[in-house]
């Protein structure tokens, strides 16, 4: 007989038989008997324990209040529906229906292959199907992709909340164990920290961060013993990949040092038909890419890209009053020959883009292009100054600034270099343009946490291109009357003579950027990831009051906000909320893009 036998049926020595999903036993119900059975509830304490098949034991009886109570937010299915079944609607009961836990492992392969490389999707469906996969492990991952999930939750408010509860699970699970050197413990907190940068926190995203950094470099992953498993090696080369990508992402934004010493061995991981052969034993264990710098896998170049945005982002940091134009030509000069050693196959090509979405990669080499390009954004943005009172002038603008020869902390030989200059930069926010352009047209979501910095920096620099043309007098006025902001301005002119050469000026920057084909796919691209992603809500509200001072201001203010430009730079590449830097000023609110078009044009810091 059950220990958890009913009352009715212990007294009378029967066997106590459960009705699933009943709390009452089968003698009890038939007879419509008060009936005291209780289900059976084991320990579910072991946060690095493997899931038994994929059934994984239930909390400890009282851990949870019981359903009816509905005293704490729990995961609901939409009524009617009987294809899946997750009882209560705990973190738990989600894992242990099989087919719901596989598809979210699935997703976030899927929607997260750009930024991590830390496991490998084979293996770990294989050992999910084995139980082998540590519990922990799998709560922090379903926490990112259950956003994505198609399954029929019963929302309260939007999808991109539906981590939650997984993630406050899986940090509970850590709590008990959360200085234990391990493989499994680096691979959790970097999935915690990427979900807090999903949720617009950088700060508690670098925590995350400065711990699986520090148990790195203690476990001394990338001293490796001719002894391990050659797969094993290569699945820690490109944990250390991952940790090292998104330290010098997180740390550059922040302007803070690195996690890991640029000292540290930096690993070089095998291209993906390598690391196939490999897991199949079908090959010697050589990784040609440490050889040959054309064979390089894709993260590999990530890798390298990553550090030189952190390199560019400590020199303007750390610039100060000193001049960093070499620093900057350098780092140039470096991006110039990683560019040049692409064979082919890395080029963002059509035959390129069709082969990478045949094999299901096109989010990597999409989001390669996009740092690529961003890296050439952040280097040359030190050109990008106020194009009235700098090396352009026009005689019909009425407006005078005080003229500059330079930035003060970049000296160009000559006007010529600094028009070259901008012109790259230009060119490397129309080349976002391209790839954003791409993904919209064929359904794709670019929405990891750097992305939103590069699509915000793109726009500051398309912005820049009308402002500067429209410096040269290149554009003509006649389509004017087309936008709202056009007509409006024009309407507020109240007179029949013609406008004034500078209020021309203003409605013709304001219809630019408000017709501009660019800046409106950029802000698509924005909504459609928000929809998942909640650091897009700050994001889009960045873009938007950005755009929108820009419409509403004068050429000239427009301009002396770009002759901050390392002011300027800061808030373009800001991860996170109006919380990750407090101003007493504004009762804890950080200040945001909108303090460069102060009148006293200072923005708290």
């Amino acid at each position: 007989m059950a220990p958890n036998a009913c009352s009715a049926c212990r007294s009378k020595k029967l066997k106590c038989v459960a009705q699933a999903g009943q709390r009452a036993c089968v003698r009890c119900s038939t007879r419509d008997l008060p009936c005291s059975y209780e289900p059976a509830i084991h320990d579910d304490s072991r946060p690095s324990g493997a899931v038994p098949g994929i059934i994984p034991d239930l909390p400890t009886a009282g851990a949870y209040p019981p359903a009816a109570a509905d005293s704490s937010p729990v995961y609901r299915l939409r009524g009617g529906y009987v294809g899946l079944d997750i009882s209560r609607g705990r973190p738990q009961d989600v894992l242990r229906e099989g087919q719901l836990a596989q598809s979210l492992v699935q997703l976030y392969f899927i929607h997260y292959s750009d930024i991590h490389f830390m496991l490998d999707e084979e293996t770990m469906l294989r050992q999910l199907a084995l139980g082998e996969v540590p519990k922990i492990l799998l709560y922090s991952i379903m926490a990112l992709a259950i956003r994505f999930s198609h399954a029929p939750f019963d929302d309260d408010g939007s999808t991109a909340n539906r981590g939650e509860l997984m993630f406050d699970h899986a940090r509970r699970l850590l709590q008990q164990d959360f200085d234990r050197l391990s493989i499994t413990n680096i691979q959790v907190y970097i999935l915690l920290s990427t979900y807090k940068l999903a949720y617009g926190g950088p700060a508690q995203a670098h925590t995350f961060l400065s711990i699986a950094a520090n148990m790195i470099q203690l476990l001394r992953i990338m001293e490796f013993d001719s002894e391990i498993d050659p797969i094993r090696i290569e699945l820690d080369r490109r944990l250390v990949a991952t940790m090292m990508i998104m330290d010098h992402l997180v740390s550059g934004s922040l302007r803070l040092p690195l996690l890991i010493s640029s000292q540290y061995a930096t690993p070089t991981v095998m291209n993906e038909d390598e690391f196939w052969a490999l897991k199949r034993r079908t090959t010697s264990v050589v990784n040609s890419s440490a050889m040959n710098p054309a064979s390089m896998a894709i993260p590999d170049h990530i890798l390298r890209l990553s550090r030189l945005l952190h390199a560019a982002c400590t020199a303007y940091w750390t610039a100060g009053s000193r001049d960093i134009s070499e620093t900057l030509t350098s780092l140039s000069e470096e991006h110039r020959l990683l560019r040049e050693s692409w064979d082919a196959s890395l080029l963002c090509t059509e035959e390129n883009l069709a082969r990478h979405r045949a094999k299901e990669s096109i989010r990597i080499f999409l989001f390669m292009h996009l740092l690529d390009n961003h890296v050439g954004q952040v280097i040359h943005f030190c050109s990008l100054l106020d194009p009235f009172s700098w090396f352009h002038h026009s005689p019909s603008h009425t407006t005078t600034t005080t003229a500059t020869t330079s930035p003060p902390s970049f000296s160009f030989s000559a006007a010529a270099q600094a028009a070259d200059w901008q012109s790259e930069c230009h060119k490397h926010a129309h080349a976002v343009m391209h790839i954003v352009e791409y993904a919209l047209a064929a359904d794709i979501d670019l929405h990891n946490f750097q992305v939103g910095q590069i699509l915000v920096a793109a726009t500051v620099v398309l912005t820049h291109e009308i402002l500067t043309r429209l410096a040269n007098n290149e554009f003509s006025p006649s389509p004017l009357a087309t936008t709202t902001t056009t007509i409006t301005t024009l309407r507020m002119l109240g007179t029949s003579d013609p406008p004034p050469a500078a209020a021309l000026d203003n409605v013709l920057m304001a219809a630019k950027i408000e017709s501009s084909p660019q800046i409106r796919a950029i802000r698509e691209c924005i909504v459609r990831s928000r929809r998942h992603t909640r650091m897009y809500d700050w994001v889009l509200q960045q873009f938007d009051v950005f755009c929108q001072l820009c419409s509403s201001s004068t050429p000239a203010a427009v301009g002396a906000v770009f002759a901050k430009n390392t002011q300027l730079l800061r808030e373009v590449l800001r991860i996170g909320s109006f919380y990750e830097r407090r101003d007493p000023r504004t009762g804890g609110r950080r200040e945001g893009i909108e303090a460069l078009f102060y009148p006293d044009g200072n923005s708290p810091s």
